[in-house]
């Protein structure tokens, strides 16, 4: 599970590489890389981690992953 987290996420972060080509996305972009970083990363959870997820565990994963996104972190 791990792997597949670090391998989506790797892939999605490829435009801030520097070897990216002319499309690298760079600091003073930081209102674009911001949202990105942040939507790479839940989206790598969702597909590598919560998709892993069977039965009744799904809806507790769903309900915290939820509040994990909005910033209600107990």
């Amino acid at each position: 599970m791990i792997q597949a987290f670090l391998r989506n996420f790797r892939i999605l972060l490829k435009p801030f590489d520097e070897d990216y080509g002319d499309d690298k996305l760079t600091v003073a972009d930081k209102k674009v890389w911001e949202p990105r970083i942040d939507g790479a990363f839940y989206f790598s959870v969702v597909w590598s981690i919560c998709c892993t997820c069977t039965g009744e565990f799904r809806v507790q994963v769903n309900q915290k992953f939820k509040k994990i996104c909005i910033g209600d972190v107990e």
